[in-house]
């Protein structure tokens, strides 16, 4: 019951809702225990308040890979952390939302930073049916342009972003656009990592994509917006059908619609990473694709 005091495994809230909303405290650490928690809203679970510098909000599972946040392909939004940051979450799976597991719409009055994911699990998210020409982008994360220093070590992503369709009345290009727009991870923002990471089965789109547009300061020498070191990229069946190019990584420059800084490409640093091959229905296979959009 959600009236417990919620300090032991004996006293223990039920609903994650109500664990979200009580840890406030910084250093506060929320132990989830083993279970499938179903979100019953559009949006399960939104964090409003973040930890201290050496004082993080933990999320972690009592026995990581046991505690799956499912979206029961009803609900949008797994995670929603906006303007606070200084939180970490350890060994959760996040499964069938329709958007985005994890989402952030930080503004550039409130940033986030210092959002820490180990040992987490991203599957089957942003599979959301829509119009053969949409280019709205879904996928497992999202972090716009006012996010600084998240963390990805040692996490899985397999399976996110659009379903690839071949029925089709009018098979052209624009009616296929959806298929370029599914992510693993999509990054804004500056000083992001993902270490030690596997992504597998990505069937369109890009495992990962880095937009950069830090829009606060300028990156000094030796900075990326996207360092990516020690991760797999499994063999995967791109079968986007009218794609250009095929890959692992996606630099993507919309910079002009981005601000002051945005001027400045997204910069990324690839060390130690081993990508199998992606078969693709046509086009260009390759590590990293460099898109830039039509209003740069």
């Amino acid at each position: 019951s959600d009236l417990l005091a919620g300090t032991s495994t004996e006293l223990a809230w039920q609903t994650l809702t109500h664990a979200v909303a009580t840890a406030t405290t910084t250093g506060d650490v929320v132990v989830i225990m083993p279970g499938r928690y179903v979100a019953d809203t559009s949006t399960y679970l939104s964090i409003t308040t973040g930890g201290a510098n050496g004082l993080p909000i933990s999320f972690a599972a009592l026995t990581p890979g046991t505690v799956i946040i499912d979206g029961d392909c009803e609900s949008d939004i797994g995670l929603q952390i906006d303007e606070v940051g200084l939180l970490d979450f350890y060994g959760l799976q996040f499964e069938n939302f329709n958007e985005w597991a994890v989402k952030s719409s930080a503004t550039s009055t409130a940033q986030s930073e210092n959002v820490r994911f180990f040992g987490c699990v991203f599957t089957n998210n942003g599979r959301q049916t829509r119009a053969p020409s949409s280019t709205t982008r879904y996928g497992a994360v999202y972090a716009n342009e006012n996010t600084k220093s998240w963390l990805f070590r040692d996490c899985v992503f397999t399976q996110n972003g659009p379903i690839p369709h071949t029925d089709f009345d009018d098979e052209t290009a624009a009616n296929n656009l959806q298929f370029t727009t599914g992510v693993g991870v999509r990054l804004g923002g500056c000083l992001h990592e993902i270490k030690e990471c596997f992504f597998f089965d990505h069937e369109s789109g890009y495992p990962i994509s880095v937009t950069g547009h830090w829009d606060h300061t300028t990156l000094s020498s030796g900075e990326y917006n996207v360092s990516i070191d020690d991760c797999y990229f499994g063999a995967s069946t791109n079968t986007t059908p009218y794609s250009t190019t095929h890959g692992a990584i996606e630099v993507y420059d919309d910079s002009p619609s981005h601000g002051t800084y945005s001027a400045v490409e997204p910069t990324i640093e690839v060390e130690n990473c081993t990508a199998e091959e992606t078969v693709q229905g046509s086009g260009t296979n390759c590590l990293i694709g460099i898109y830039n959009d039509s209003a740069s």
